[in-house]
């Protein structure tokens, strides 16, 4: 984050956001294509370097790019050069501005493959290194070097205004400052320091933790002051020039405004909040469910986020009413994250779970509202991965079983159904339940009583259902079915499916389409939706997507996502570019009708009933319309 002026500049994703720190107004500015990975200011000129291989200087509302040719790792600005890392590269580059050209330096050489940030003194004479358990302080003119060791893994550094000692924090809690001849220790956090700065008049030191809390270091006395309570990690704060306001930056991406004087919040941003930026690597993610013209997905672990997509509102509901952090000790029990949630009439369910190397816990919690009515503990023998609506109750699916939650004052289990020994992987519900145990597809009364088997023909594990009043949807890895009473309707063969959504007369089907995909990242990487009619086999529409995190359809029946930098985006608005019609490039090849005779169930399995969509890997995904077009009119109209 850097602040200019009245405005403070941070990065989403591929996107530079700007918020003038006064009104709170928002301003999005496009320049790159992938995500932006450094962000610096020279001479209140901005400059950010991103994985796409730019270097952009930002002349707002222009811009100019410089192309770098590999991924931008971190930079450093002075008065007149930039440096910055290549992530191919075990060299420091320098970029000089008035020339604009680059050169190459010896600088560091050696010792960058580690390397965590990188910082120039005001003086800009030095440059210095951060890296995992030592600082490396480098002298410009004569390339001479000290380095300072420490005992524990380091997180974060600066550099006093008027470079009188280097800061650096540690995963502990400890901030040291690094003087020529001696060090002095601060310590206050309980876990790991991710930012460091200082006023402008220099008579400051603000510091921010795990802990959702920035201190306030008194230079002069030793002093402390608190700005408590922010809800999440703290990722960075700066002081505006006039010293009146704080900005800070939360590892959700959101930004908060405070006044100096009494700490009082005057403004902010809210973005929508990527799950995996607060606990890196997390895959739980519940997707989109539509209630009350808004979607619910979840957000930072123990809270789900409430977006509309019309005002761009959000609202958090909290689950778990505790500080979603993720500790610096790795043998701390995981917050309790939300997997899944399902609506009906009066109440919500929520599943939340917490994987930890001393136990999986888990929490099936019933609210009405924004309070809690019920609360059940491990509510499967196994494990819980989904909770559904079915009529006025709740289903809970397990490794290999399912419950079913009924209200009496309390949500109680009523019944549970196993089916031998075999994987539950999905369900769905309208006036009856279906429940597929591996290759086969159950259907339920509201009894709890099964009264149909059906057999996916292939004998795969169907992994994915999906219902409309008179349609059952049933997709495997590499096969979709359209069931109508108890009879496929048509089937259409695919490879890598990963997911079906569908909403009264229409489905979407998400796959990796792409054979030049790795094979590890076509199992489980979305790059193509498919938007069909139930009644025929062949897409109404195909969009090319960039590895959404969710999708779905809203109660337009249009195709709305999630993308890969957490930003919503409508693909069937009028604004936007879609295909009405298939491609050229995608080929739709005429299929005999196939009659055979299921013996296990007795049903007609009926292929190819309309046409048949051919296999799409065999076309490059570079040849369909990138996802820079769907997402490119919606966001910045609204910026």
């Amino acid at each position: 984050m850097e602040v200019i002026g009245d405005f403070a500049f941070f990065c989403q994703g591929r996107k530079l956001l700007s918020i003038n720190i006064r009104n709170n107004e928002v301003k999005t500015h496009f320049g790159h294509s992938q995500e932006i990975t450094s962000l610096v200011q020279s001479n209140s000129i901005l400059y950010t370097g991103s994985l796409d291989g730019l270097i952009i200087k930002w002349t707002l509302p222009d811009y100019v790019a410089y192309k770098v040719n590999s991924p931008i790792t971190m930079m450093a600005s002075s008065k007149s050069d930039l440096y910055f890392l290549k992530s191919n590269a075990l060299i420091l580059t320098r970029f000089e501005f008035s020339s604009e050209t680059f050169q190459t330096t010896p600088y560091f050489k050696g010792l960058l493959g580690d390397a965590l940030d990188l910082k120039l003194t005001n003086s800009q004479t030095h440059l210095v290194l951060l890296k995992p358990l030592s600082i490396v302080v480098l002298n410009i003119s004569t390339q001479d070097s000290n380095v300072y060791e420490h005992n524990c893994p380091l997180s974060v550094m600066a550099i006093h205004p008027q470079d009188k000692y280097i800061a650096i924090g540690d995963v502990k809690g400890l901030i040291v400052k690094v003087y020529e001849k001696n060090h002095v220790k601060v310590h206050w956090h309980a876990h790991k320091v991710r930012c460091i700065s200082f006023t402008n008049d220099s008579n400051y030191m603000l510091s921010g933790g795990e802990e959702g809390v920035i201190v306030l270091w008194h230079e002069a006395s030793g002093d402390k002051n608190f700005l408590p309570r922010l809800g999440c990690s703290v990722q960075s704060v700066q002081v505006n020039l006039e010293n009146d306001l704080y900005i800070v930056k939360l590892q959700d991406n959101s930004l908060k405004v405070f006044q100096t004087s009494d700490y009082k919040q005057i403004g902010g941003y809210i973005p929508l909040v990527n799950p995996g930026k607060i606990i890196p690597g997390s895959l739980a993610y519940t997707g989109l469910v539509w209630k009350d013209d808004r979607f619910a997905l979840n957000a930072s672990p123990g809270y789900i986020q409430l977006y509309n997509p019309e005002t761009r509102k959000i609202d958090f509901f909290c689950c778990e009413n505790r500080n979603p952090t993720l500790r610096s000790n790795e043998g701390y029990p995981i917050p309790l994250q939300v997997v899944s949630l399902s609506f009906n009439s009066d109440f919500t369910a929520t599943l939340l779970v917490s994987d930890s190397i001393y136990m999986t816990i888990q929490v099936l919690k019933f609210w009405k509202g924004s309070k809690l009515n019920s609360l059940i503990m491990h509510p499967h023998f196994d494990t819980a991965h989904k909770v559904i609506s079915f009529k006025d109750n709740f289903v809970t699916l397990g490794k290999n079983s399912f419950v079913l939650w009924q209200y009496h004052e309390k949500w109680q289990g009523c019944a549970e159904r196993t089916k031998d020994n075999l994987l539950c992987f999905d369900a769905c519900a309208t006036e009856n339940l279906y429940v597929s145990f591996g290759n086969i597809i159950t259907e339920w009364n509201d009894r709890m009583e099964c009264i149909k088997e059906i057999f996916e023909p292939h004998n795969v594990d169907v992994l994915y259902l999906q219902n409309t009043s008179e349609h059952l949807i049933a997709g495997t890895s590499e096969n979709v079915h359209v069931y109508k009473k108890g009879l496929i309707l048509w089937s259409l063969p695919l490879q890598f499916i990963h997911g079906i959504i569908s909403r009264n007369n229409t489905f979407l089907l998400g796959l990796n389409a792409s054979k030049y995909t790795p094979q590890d990242l076509r199992i489980k990487n979305t790059n193509i939706l498919l938007k069909f009619s139930i009644e025929k086999s062949v897409p109404l529409k195909i969009y090319k997507v960039d590895n959404p995190h969710c999708f779905s359809l809203n109660e337009n029946e249009e195709a709305v996502i999630i993308d890969k930098y957490f930003d919503y985006a409508n693909l069937d608005k009028e604004e936007e570019f879609f295909y009405d019609e298939i491609p050229s490039y995608i080929k739709v090849a005429n299929e005999g009708t196939e009659n055979k005779e299921n013996k296990n169930n007795g049903l007609v399995s009926r292929y190819g009933q309309d046409r048949g969509l051919l296999w799409l890997g065999e076309y490059a995904s570079h040849d369909l319309p990138g996802s820079d077009v769907f997402f490119s009119h919606i966001i910045e109209g609204n910026a």
